[in-house]
C-alpha cells in the first residue's frame, strides 16, 4: 500500500493513498509526498521523516525548503504556461474595426477562405462576438498575419520566461 503525508508547516500527517487524492481534491495546493512505509520502525527516516504518535516529522528540514522551492518554480511555469494559452486561445485581432478570430483553430478557416476569394471579394464572416459582418480578403489575410503573431509572440514571451529561469 502506498502511504504519503501531507504536508502542514513543518509537520506532516501520514495518508493512504485514497485518502491522499481526497485531500487533492479538496485542497488543489496540497502537498503530498510519498513515503516508504509508516510505523513505528521508521524512528530512522523513510525519506527524512520520522513517527512521532501518527505525525511524520521531517528529520531534514532543508530537503523539504528545497521541495518547496521546486514545487513553487514549477507552479510558476504551469502559470506561464496557462498565460501562454490564454493568449493562444484568444486570438482576438481587429481588422478595421471587425473583430476577427485568428487563433490556431482558426488558421485552416482563413486560409480556406482566403484561397477560395478574388482580390476584391467580400463574404459573410462570423465575427469574435458571434455576429455576422462583411470582411474582404484583404480584411482575412490581415487577421491571418496578426493571428500568426500573436501566437508567435505568445510562445517567444514563454521561451524568455523559461531561458529567465535557468
Amino acid at each position: 500500500m502506498k502511504l504519503y503525508v501531507h504536508i502542514e508547516g513543518d509537520s506532516f500527517t501520514i495518508l493512504n493513498e485514497k485518502d491522499a487524492n481526497n485531500r487533492i481534491l479538496k485542497e488543489p495546493s496540497a502537498i503530498m509526498q510519498e513515503v516508504e512505509r509508516a510505523d513505528n520502525d521508521m524512528s530512522g527516516g523513510a525519506n527524512g521523516y520520522k513517527l512521532v504518535n501518527g505525525v511524520v516529522i521531517a528529520n531534514k528540514k532543508k530537503e523539504i525548503d528545497d521541495e518547496l522551492k521546486i514545487l513553487e518554480k514549477e507552479d510558476k511555469r504551469k502559470e506561464q504556461k496557462n498565460k501562454r494559452i490564454e493568449k493562444l486561445k484568444s486570438g482576438v485581432v481587429i481588422v478595421n474595426g471587425k473583430q476577427i478570430q485568428a487563433r490556431e483553430s482558426d488558421e485552416i478557416y482563413l486560409r480556406r477562405a482566403i484561397e477560395s476569394m478574388q482580390a476584391l471579394e467580400t463574404k459573410k464572416w462570423i465575427l469574435a462576438d458571434n455576429s455576422v459582418g462583411i470582411v474582404s480578403r484583404e480584411e482575412l489575410e490581415q487577421a491571418l498575419n496578426e493571428g500568426l503573431s500573436l501566437g508567435q509572440q505568445a510562445f517567444d514571451e514563454y521561451i524568455n520566461w523559461l531561458e529567465n529561469q535557468a
